[in-house]
């Protein structure tokens, strides 16, 4: 309830459904990812509602069914993207936002 909660309230998810990610993989070869989790280090740019902001965090790779399954966490502070948290809940809701990306590379 409280991430549907952030979404809808401060992310503003109604207006802003998306982010864009685009980065490169330090040292990836595909003829080196396997069923064994490996840890690569993602350095690229995250765009969250019209704003742009440099990352560099590390994540995994491993091969799946599907493709590659790419699993990644990283802090990302409202400020940055200009996300308006009122004073009255400051208090209680973190600046830095823990975010998650699980996706499948095809």
């Amino acid at each position: 309830m409280m991430q549907e909660h952030f979404n809808n309230n401060y992310m503003e998810s109604n207006r802003f459904p998306t982010a864009i990610f685009k980065g490169k993989i330090a040292k990836f070869d595909l003829k080196n990812i396997n069923t064994t989790v490996g840890e690569y280090q993602i350095n690229g740019k995250i765009t969250i509602r019209g704003r742009t902001k440099r990352l560099l965090f590390n994540g995994t790779l491993k091969k799946v069914d599907q493709g590659i399954q790419l699993y990644a966490t990283f802090p990302l502070n409202t400020d940055d993207f200009k996300i308006k948290i009122p004073f009255i809940v400051r208090s209680k809701i973190s600046k830095n936002v823990n975010t998650k990306i699980i996706c499948v590379l095809y």
